[in-house]
């Protein structure tokens, strides 16, 4: 993950990769856009037929369990078979695997 700080001219001038948001991001919400985004869902607003959406795909889809938190706090994530924590960062890159971004090189 990059760890160097991010100027307001690479945020304006390049899409940013799920690396950049991490190291630039906040919390929940960002982390709730990008899984959104990375599941091409629509735009939402915060509904529990939202979370419960990105809950369901998540369990079946990538065998992850799913704790939403709120404000600055990351979302928690789990391996179902296992029970080993995830990083969002892990999480992505099983959403990558299935539904790469487009130009992403597959």
């Amino acid at each position: 993950m990059r760890t160097e700080k991010l100027q307001n001219k690479d945020i304006i001038d390049k899409k940013l990769n799920i690396e950049d948001l991490e190291a630039v991001s906040g919390g929940a919400y960002v982390e709730n856009q990008i899984l959104r985004q990375a599941l091409r869902l629509p735009e939402f607003g915060h509904t529990t037929k939202n979370y419960t959406q990105i809950t369901s795909i998540l369990k079946d889809e990538f065998n992850v369990r799913i704790k939403f938190e709120h404000g600055d706090d990351k979302n928690k994530y789990w391996d179902i078979k296992t029970g080993k924590p995830l990083t969002h960062l892990e999480v992505m890159k099983r959403i990558r695997a299935k539904y790469p971004r487009e130009g992403d090189s597959e």
